[in-house]
């Protein structure tokens, strides 16, 4: 047989393999093959996964799934190579040098970044996370912060910033008033202030909080 027959021979059989193995896959994606599970016509039925995933699914992979964490830090770490920088005013008409209350932000948020870059972090997990501010106005986190005491306790006034989880932070009653500014949003949240997986316990009282949201304080 001479080399161009031989050729011809084996570039026949590649074909009708490559034929073979086309068919296989349309008659497994149909449900018609014999082998493997007919009743199921996804992959990820055969290895288990529900056709819902909820935030401990997410939770629990990026735990336990070292592609999974490193890629969620990895996207982290590359928005977060520097600390955000705050504009008094257009971003355009930025003057070279910073302004009184561009400073005092500045300073501020140095301590509190990290706590933004943590929300930051939780979101990327689920579908969203949440920063709850603390202030230090007498007030119940459900009433409007007093802006009075805020304006008098000026920088002391955040006490600190809290990032929560998406399974902390659940949205109450939606506004219905198409009037409103706000139609359509959460007209309050509900906080639970249990912490979710951090570090393997579970710390702080088990009880949820009703926080309400407003457009004017």
């Amino acid at each position: 047989m001479s080399n161009t027959t031989e050729m011809q021979v084996l570039a026949g059989l590649i074909v009708n393999s490559l034929n073979e193995v086309g068919r296989a896959r349309q008659l497994y994606a149909s449900g018609l093959g014999k082998s493997g599970n007919t009743k199921r016509h996804h992959l990820w039925c055969e290895f288990g996964y529900p056709e819902r995933l909820d935030f401990d699914h997410f939770y629990n992979m990026y735990e336990r799934n070292g592609a999974a964490f490193g890629a969620v830090h990895k996207l982290l770490d590359a928005c977060w190579t520097d600390t955000p920088v705050i504009v008094d005013g257009d971003e355009t008409k930025k003057s070279k040098k910073s302004t009184p209350w561009e400073k005092k932000v500045t300073k501020l948020m140095k301590k509190h970044w990290a706590k933004v870059k943590d929300a930051d972090r939780r979101n990327l997990v689920g579908h969203y996370s949440a920063l709850i501010l603390q202030f230090a106005d007498s007030k119940e986190w459900w009433e409007p912060v007093d802006r009075s005491v805020m304006r008098n306790s000026r920088e002391r006034g955040l006490v600190k910033m809290i990032p929560a989880w998406e399974a902390q932070v659940k949205p109450g009653d939606l506004e219905q008033d198409q009037k409103s500014p706000d139609y359509g949003m959460p007209k309050f949240y509900y906080f639970q202030e249990q912490q979710v997986g951090d570090n393997g316990n579970i710390s702080g009282p088990m009880r949820s909080i009703k926080m309400f949201s407003y457009t004017h304080l």
